[in-house]
């Protein structure tokens, strides 16, 4: 009943996070294709799989971590992606400054930028 227990919980936990960490790409090349840098190459070979590996060891250890435990996954959800979209914000400001090309100001770019600040705030609060 355990083996259930837990291969459950690390379904749940790892379709959240990959969820996430989908929507993390999306932010990360909607904000990169403004600059004019393509970071599709990255995905495939490096991103991918290098997150799915990831995200099976981290799901596993919440789902240890958390036994027995009735906690809330949205605390645990922005623990885990407050780091990333930070880190993303921050290459994207250094890559900003280092290539020195500007912001492309088209109407999807804007509305992009709108949701990514909104999914900051949700992540702050």
């Amino acid at each position: 009943m355990d083996f259930i227990r837990f291969s459950g919980e690390l379904f749940i936990y790892f379709v959240l996070i990959a969820l996430g960490g989908g929507v993390l790409c999306a932010f990360m090349a909607l904000t990169f294709k403004s600059i004019g840098i393509d970071i599709g190459p990255f995905f495939q070979p490096w991103l991918i799989p290098c997150g799915a590996a990831g995200a099976v060891v981290i799901a596993s250890w919440l789902v240890e971590a958390k036994q027995g435990v009735m906690e809330s996954l949205a605390p645990m959800l922005t623990r885990l992606f407050t780091p990333l979209f930070a880190a993303m914000l921050v290459a994207f400001l250094g890559t900003l400054l280092w290539s020195g090309r500007g912001v492309a100001i088209a109407r999807e770019m804007l509305i992009g930028f709108d949701l990514l600040l909104v999914v900051v705030l949700g992540l702050l609060v």
